[in-house]
């Protein structure tokens, strides 16, 4: 059993600039993973889900130590932010949603504790509240 787990989508992220446009992952889950990753002796797992054309994130994650559960999704959760020149700030859109995660998906998964990194509100099923 884990001490804990991170369940949340890894999202790819469009960060638009004035002067450039770049792609990167993100999310809860995907910033969970890489700080619990840098603890000594980390008893973690993360359960998360992304669109098949975002698969080498999970892949490295699990470079990094990350033992990963994934649940494969028709698409990954895709924000896009807009800064002007005043980067405090911004316009965030959502471009691309996943599937909410269900106790299927958990049924198997033994932690201490549970960290649920939503970022929508329909993240979660809420019977998967219910079960955890």
């Amino acid at each position: 059993m884990k001490k804990i787990c991170c369940v949340g989508h890894i999202t790819h992220d469009k960060i638009i600039t004035p002067r450039h446009t770049d792609h990167l992952s993100g999310g809860t889950a995907y910033y969970f993973a890489h700080g619990i990753a840098r603890l000594p002796n980390p008893a973690f797992s993360l359960v998360t889900s992304v669109g098949e054309d975002d698969y080498k994130v999970i892949d490295e994650l699990r470079a990094i130590g990350t033992e990963v559960k994934l649940i494969p999704g028709s698409s990954t959760v895709i924000f896009e932010n807009a800064y002007g020149e005043n980067s405090d700030h911004r316009t965030q859109r959502v471009l691309a949603k996943a599937e909410p995660f269900k106790v299927e998906h958990l049924c198997d998964v033994h932690a201490d504790i549970f960290h649920l990194g939503s970022l929508l509100a329909d993240d979660f099923d809420p019977d998967l509240i219910r079960y955890l």
